[in-house]
């Protein structure tokens, strides 16, 4: 263990003196607090070292009976005086589940420190050091993107948020069981250094069984209650689940009836309290605030809506009139936009063309609004790829990932636009930095279709682990393991589906070798279901299928509609085995060159690598 240098030390351009709880430098003079100071003291102790919060926790507070988050709120105090943030320590470095470790050099003062320059004398070495460190940072970003797979990059802290319980109170009263977590996820998720799970209204409450099936660091639990004239109790924390502790609990008690003060104070203690309990900064910019009383109960009623069919129409009508309400509350847009791609997307219309173009125009207001709501614009991001707006859909996403390079969900959104124009293997190494930086999140399972399409069936199956047994995982694991040559494992997955699934009664009579006559009854209802207006992959995927089931005919349709869906599908045509049987026939190669056309176009579109 290092003795504190008697008299301060520096780190960096940051002049410390424990002896007067200052911190100078950057421009700035500041006191901190004592035991602030003491956690900075004993990092400096074992600079380079790992120091866990348990050894903070004794050697600064001793048998101090503290709150679980008063280190958090030390460090978070620490970072910024020093002009530091978690997502690109200079100072303080996270090792997750662990502690804390100074990477900062320790500089002894010889004398008592002197005062700094004045600002003017200064300004050209500060922005001197500026300069530099910008030009830093840009080469580790370009690095993490454009250097290879294995380039390592730091995993975010993940939270998850469970839906509350209500302990008392009237039944009109239960969609704030969905709505208030589905509000306080939409607010962590402005934190640019924090992997936020997207809510689920079947999330697991308890900490021991949310654990390992969400796989996150952190939960967010809640409960409330309607008492006497109406008041509403809500008490909110937050678990880190690897130590079984609370990090932050809070109370708030208001009318039932005063939606909006209430957003406004959960809004507040999300960001001042909650975000760095998390050991995470807070977005710089607010959000837009609910204006109508009448509109924001109508959004959080639609919020509680179940995701099917029937309520699917529901929840779009109640968004349409809220937002026609209140116009300028993004939250708002975005689920308007969600609930409309998703109803279009799964053919609950006629087409689905409509409720797409309507969600894209939803979500690019909703980030008109408000250009913090990342989900909002992954999810136009991947709204636009589907439709075919492909190159739009890739300046977007190129634009995201510059301005959260950190972001796991805005890799992720880039690597689905470039699996579309054949990008192939720009799209492996974004799918890899969303599975270093968030490693657990089911949604990267769709990078396995960018593997299967190069023909990198190991590395695919890296993802398909993500979600096996899942609805989705039952279409996607069948088309790796037949490639593998694997039919028993791709049959064991069909067979999770219901009985009466189109899918599974095709894909069982085509791997238990049934062909001709017999498909016959079963192949067009199994093209209709995959087969849309919009959305190339679809028919890509579906007619790799085909070819597998022996029906090739139908199978170069379905290729044709999915290059002219602008999924360019090479050199996925190359690459991919399934193609192996056709690649001489005439019709097959003029595909091909179409395919190739379009991945040209693709290339030519996007200018600069991103």
């Amino acid at each position: 263990m290092r003795q504190t240098p008697q008299n301060g030390f520096r780190l960096y351009d940051r002049t410390v003196v424990p002896a007067r709880n200052r911190i100078a430098g950057g421009g700035e003079d500041v006191r901190v607090e004592p035991r602030t100071m003491a956690v900075l003291v004993c990092l400096t102790e074992h600079a380079g070292e790992v120091v866990t919060r348990e050894f903070l926790d004794e050697h600064v507070w001793g048998r101090s009976v503290v709150t679980d988050h008063a280190l958090t709120n030390c460090i978070s105090e620490l970072r910024s005086r020093l002009g530091d943030t978690r997502a690109e320590p200079r100072f303080i470095e996270t090792v997750p589940k662990r502690g804390y470790r100074l990477i900062a050099p320790v500089m002894p003062l010889e004398n008592e420190a002197a005062p700094e320059a004045p600002l003017s004398r200064r300004l050209p070495r500060i922005a001197l050091s500026l300069g530099v460190l910008v030009v830093i940072v840009a080469a580790g970003i370009w690095w993490a993107m454009h250097a290879g797979l294995g380039a390592s990059v730091a995993p975010l802290t993940t939270v998850a948020v469970a839906p509350f319980r209500q302990l008392h109170g009237a039944e009109e009263y239960a969609y704030l069981q969905v709505a208030l977590p589905d509000e306080i996820t939409t607010e962590l998720s402005r934190a640019s250094n924090l992997a936020v799970r997207p809510f689920q209204p079947d999330a697991p409450r308890d900490p021991a069984e949310a654990k390992v099936q969400l796989e996150a660091d952190n939960l967010v639990t809640g409960y409330y209650y309607v008492g006497a004239k109406n008041t509403l109790a809500i008490t909110v924390q937050a678990v880190d689940l690897e130590h079984d502790r609370v990090l932050w609990r809070t109370r708030l008690i208001l009318p039932v009836d005063h939606l909006i003060s209430l957003h406004k104070r959960i809004v507040r203690r999300i960001r001042s309290q909650l975000v760095p309990a998390l050991g995470a900064d807070p977005a710089r910019t607010i959000g837009t605030e609910p204006a109508k009383a009448k509109a924001y109960r109508i959004y959080l009623h639609s919020l509680a809506l179940p995701r099917d069919p029937e309520h699917h129409v529901q929840a779009i009508a109640m968004l349409r009139r809220a937002t026609a309400l209140d116009p300028n509350y993004a939250p708002a847009w975005k689920e308007l936009a969600n609930r409309l791609r998703w109803h279009g997307l799964y053919l609950y219309a006629d087409s689905g063309v409509s409720e797409m173009q309507e969600a894209v125009a939803a979500a690019k207001h909703a980030l008109s609004l408000d250009p913090t709501l990342v989900a909002a614009a992954a999810s136009l991001i991947n709204t636009q790829t589907e439709l075919g707006e492909v190159t739009a859909a890739y300046r977007r996403a190129r634009e995201l990932v510059s301005n959260h390079p950190r972001g796991a969900l805005a890799h992720y959104a880039l690597a689905e636009v470039l699996r579309y124009g054949g990008m192939l293997k720009d799209a492996e190494r974004h799918c890899e930095i969303a599975l270093q930086l968030d490693p657990h999140y089911y949604l990267w399972r769709n990078c396995a279709l960018t593997y299967i399409a190069d023909g990198k069936l190991e590395e695919a199956a890296r993802f398909t682990a993500l979600d096996p047994t899942s609805y989705w995982g039952s279409l996607v694991i069948p088309t790796l393991k037949t490639r593998q040559g694997d039919v028993a494992a791709a049959l064991e997955a069909v067979r999770r589906l219901p009985e009466s699934s189109v899918h599974r009664r095709f894909a069982e009579a085509c791997l238990t070798g049934r062909r001709g006559s017999e498909l016959d009854a079963l192949a067009q209802p199994y093209m209709q279901l995959w087969s849309k207006p919009y959305d190339g992959e679809s028919d890509y995927w579906t007619a790799a299928s085909l070819v597998y089931c022996g029906r090739p005919e139908d199978a170069l349709v379905l290729l044709a509609q999915a290059i002219e869906g602008r999924y360019c599908s090479y050199p996925a045509v190359d690459r991919d085995s399934r193609w192996k049987s056709l690649r001489e026939n005439p019709r097959f190669q003029t595909l091909r060159r179409k395919a190739v056309a379009c991945h040209k176009r693709f290339r030519a579109a996007m200018g600069p690598a991103p």
